[in-house]
């Protein structure tokens, strides 16, 4: 299978989900609206479209790095995550900020999944407060 994944990802996800960056960095808050576009690949994608190249000196120019919005430099190499049943393995993906994301994807046709870690915090007592603020947002984005 050829398909290139794209996820839209927040500061902290690539730690919260102990996946190690390989080389470059991890998103921060000057990843912003009206910064220039970045993305960070994983490995695999490094093998199959970068062909020996420094990813880090790479710019994707298709998909959602590619036209209307324009391209995306290669801030990051993230190593390979599976996100789908074990078996598929991993496929070439391209992780973009969810700060510079807010047109991508048709309109309520895109998937968003939440994840909070705490250290000192129930999950429980957690989910009733994300429910609520999800709830208030929910209201503002319709």
């Amino acid at each position: 299978m050829n398909r290139v994944h794209e996820h839209v990802v927040s500061p902290g996800f690539f730690a919260t989900y102990a996946m190690t960056i390989r080389t470059g960095r991890d998103f921060d808050r000057t990843d912003a609206p009206g910064s220039p576009r970045v993305a960070l690949v994983s490995e695999s994608y490094v093998a199959k479209f970068l062909q020996g190249r420094n990813a880090l000196d790479s710019t994707l120019d298709s998909g959602a790095c590619g036209p209307p919005r324009g391209p995306c430099a290669v801030i990051g190499v993230v190593a390979d995550a599976v996100f789908g049943p074990l078996r598929s393995g991993p496929h070439p993906t391209i992780y973009l900020p969810l700060a510079q994301s807010a047109d991508i994807g048709p309109p309520r046709r895109t998937t968003v999944a939440i994840s909070v870690q705490s250290a000192n915090v129930r999950p429980a007592l957690l989910a009733a407060t994300v429910a609520d603020a999800l709830t208030k947002m929910n209201g503002r984005m319709s």
